[in-house]
């Protein structure tokens, strides 16, 4: 829709093929670390920069019973799944007056042809199918980690969350969620859509969030180089459930140059 005073608006989730957004309930961990801001900076498009006190957090989350609803009150609930993701601390310069502070999503990882995946055409959420993602809690250990579809891991994570933690699981910077919505051509090399896109997440918590260290191993790929993404600080976890509502994105620049760092590998 267009217009004078309009903004493109555009879904953050469209299970029903129609505008909506998600609502769902989870079990989330975050592990959380510093890094520099070079190394942020190098995965992020313009307009986007990497603020001073960089970091980067990985999540794993178990959504229960998630919930698509449509402004006309059509509504529809999918069958539980997990999901992990990577995304970094970034910042907008030219929104609002002194420019605002979000999170940018670097990529994320789905098992199989999870419900999950019907987003990723809305509204351009990097989603990557792989055979596994494990988000588990036995007491106080907690072990998460990522297996892409050809069965090696590309990351594994082992810790304790045996002191209190934070008042929730999920950083405050992980809203607004930023990510480009990318539409290749038909008809050659490049992109008939290349916008940046602003995604508001509203996060509650559930339960007090446990935390503790962390025990992260990367297992290099070509394809995911998500090892570049190096920790200069002790990774720590909080673990913790909480309602997540993801709202209607807009979007924002056109980006015709951004980063990538990927490889193929078929």
């Amino acid at each position: 829709m267009t217009g004078p005073g309009v903004t493109w608006g555009m879904p953050a989730f469209a299970p029903l093929y129609g505008a909506g957004e998600e609502q769902v309930t989870l079990d989330w961990l975050t592990v959380e670390y510093a890094t520099t801001p070079e190394i942020v900076g190098s995965v992020l498009p313009a307009p986007l920069r990497a603020p001073a006190n960089s970091a980067v957090m990985l999540w794993f989350a178990r959504f229960k019973d998630p919930a698509f609803s449509r402004a006309d009150g059509t509504s529809e609930r999918r069958p539980s799944y997990t999901q992990a993701g990577v995304c970094v601390t970034c910042e907008h310069p030219r929104l609002g007056q002194a420019g605002e502070s979000g999170a940018y999503a670097v990529e994320t990882f789905i098992p199989g042809l999870n419900y999950g995946i019907f987003g990723r055409e809305a509204f351009g959420l990097p989603k990557k199918q792989v055979r596994q993602v494990v988000v588990e809690r036995a007491g106080d250990a907690v072990t998460a980690g990522v297996v892409m579809a050809d069965g090696a891991p590309l990351l594994d994570v082992t810790g304790t969350a045996g002191r209190s933690g934070p008042e929730s699981a999920v950083p405050s910077w992980i809203s607004p969620h930023f990510t480009l919505k990318l539409v290749p051509r038909a008809d050659g090399p490049g992109y008939d859509i290349s916008r940046l896109v602003r995604i508001p997440f509203d996060v509650t918590p559930l339960s007090p969030a446990n935390g503790g260290e962390a025990e992260l191993t990367f297992h290099p790929r070509d394809s995911d180089p998500v090892h570049l993404l190096r920790p200069v600080s002790t990774p720590t976890l909080s673990w913790g459930s909480v309602r997540l509502a993801i709202r209607y994105g807009v979007y924002l620049e056109h980006c015709d140059r951004f980063p990538v760092l990927g490889r193929p590998s078929w």
